[in-house]
Parts: structure tokens; C-alpha cells; sequence
């Protein structure tokens, strides 16, 4: 947008020029007309390099981190009603590549993450349904590839999301459409909201993120 506004300018200043130096004898003669059309343009030449240089600075692909790919074994233990449950696997975070942002998109890093184990049918959206009842569903998420891989923000100047609930593993209640939402929980937290809906948590134990560079 910006480079195109100081585009039209040029063409509307040089048409602006021509049209001054058409005008008669005098302005075809005059050296100060000539002059100012010849500073018009250098200015404006040196506004759309800076502006292009800059663009492609903020637009460029953010650094690649040192380690690209991790594996996160965890096990999370549970009762619901007597009956033991005990859900075990290796998550699999592995970098996938750092693209260049344009106008409407910021830079950005690609990760994937899969489960070692777990069937996909197990999953509900990457979640493990825990139970579910009158409509109430309580999901466990073991975790974004972001969080285990060290992630420090898309690029330099966005807030470090590392303890965000949203990317660590966490503990979520969805109810019916009448119910107000529940925020994500991490999972050494959710004790009393799980124990709320019938839920023992046991034991929680899994594998601390890596220590990662980038760049």
C-alpha cells in the first residue's frame, strides 16, 4: 500500500511537471521548474528504496531454531468412577520451516506434531476425549510442538507466548452451546476442575521443553 501511494505521486508530480513545462516559453525555459521535476524525483526514488528495504526487512523468513526435531514421552493417570485410566505416548515435534511474511500475513514458523502411539481415532482435533457426560465433554491435550521445541515468538517483537495454557499441555471443559466457555487449564492446575466433573487426577508426568536457539 505504501509503496503504491508513493508511486502515484511520482506519476501525479511528473504529470504535474510536464504539464508546467508545456505551459508557454517561459516555463519550457525555466531552470527552476527543471530543477524541482529533477529533486521531485530523487525524492521520491529514495522514498520507495527505503520503503522496499524496510518492507523486506520486517516481511523477512524469522531465524530457523538449532534443533529441529524432539521426542516427548508422557503419561497421564486418571479415575473416573473406580475405573482406572492411564493414557501413554511419545509426542513428536519436529520443525517443518521459517516463511517470509507479505501485506496481510506476519513471518511465521511451521511445526508439526504426531503422536508415536495413539490411533487417530483416538483424537478429537489433537485432543484425548476424557469423559463425557449430559453434553459436557472434558478433553486433555498433551501439548504444542511450539512449546516443547523452546519456541520464542514468530518473530522479534512478539510477546514470548511460552507459558501460554494454549500451547503447554492442558485440561479443557467445553459444555453445551447455553454455557459460558471454559479456558484452557494446565494440567498441574486442573485438579479441582477435573474432581468438579467426577475426575481423579493420579499422576501427570511427561518431559520438559528443550533449551532451543534460533538463529
Amino acid at each position: 500500500m505504501i509503496v503504491w501511494t508513493i508511486t502515484l505521486a511520482i506519476i501525479g508530480g511528473g504529470v504535474f511537471a510536464v504539464f508546467c513545462l508545456n505551459r508557454g516559453s517561459a516555463w519550457k525555459h525555466s531552470r527552476i521548474t527543471f530543477w524541482l521535476l529533477i529533486s521531485f524525483i530523487a525524492i521520491a526514488v529514495a522514498l520507495v528504496s527505503t520503503t522496499i528495504i524496510v518492507l523486506n526487512f520486517q516481511w523477512r523468513a524469522p531465524p530457523e531454531p538449532e534443533i529441529t526435531y524432539g521426542e516427548f514421552p508422557f503419561r497421564l493417570e486418571y479415575e473416573i468412577d473406580g475405573e482406572h485410566f492411564v493414557i501413554e505416548d511419545v509426542l513428536i515435534a519436529e520443525f517443518r520451516g521459517s516463511f517470509r511474511g507479505n501485506p496481510t500475513t506476519r513471518p511465521w514458523r511451521s511445526w508439526s506434531r504426531t503422536l508415536l502411539y495413539s490411533n487417530v481415532n483416538d483424537l478429537n482435533g489433537g485432543r484425548f476425549l476424557l469423559h463425557e457426560t449430559d453434553g459436557v465433554s472434558i478433553y486433555f491435550n498433551p501439548g504444542d510442538a511450539r512449546y516443547f521445541m523452546g519456541y520464542l515468538g514468530h518473530i522479534e517483537n512478539e510477546p514470548v507466548p511460552g507459558t501460554a495454557p494454549g500451547i503447554m499441555p492442558y485440561i479443557r471443559v467445553r459444555y453445551p452451546h447455553n454455557r459460558p466457555f471454559i479456558p484452557a487449564v494446565r494440567i498441574e492446575d486442573a485438579h479441582e476442575l477435573l474432581a468438579e466433573h467426577g475426575i481423579t487426577l493420579i499422576s501427570w508426568e511427561y518431559t520438559p521443553p528443550i533449551v532451543n536457539r534460533f538463529g
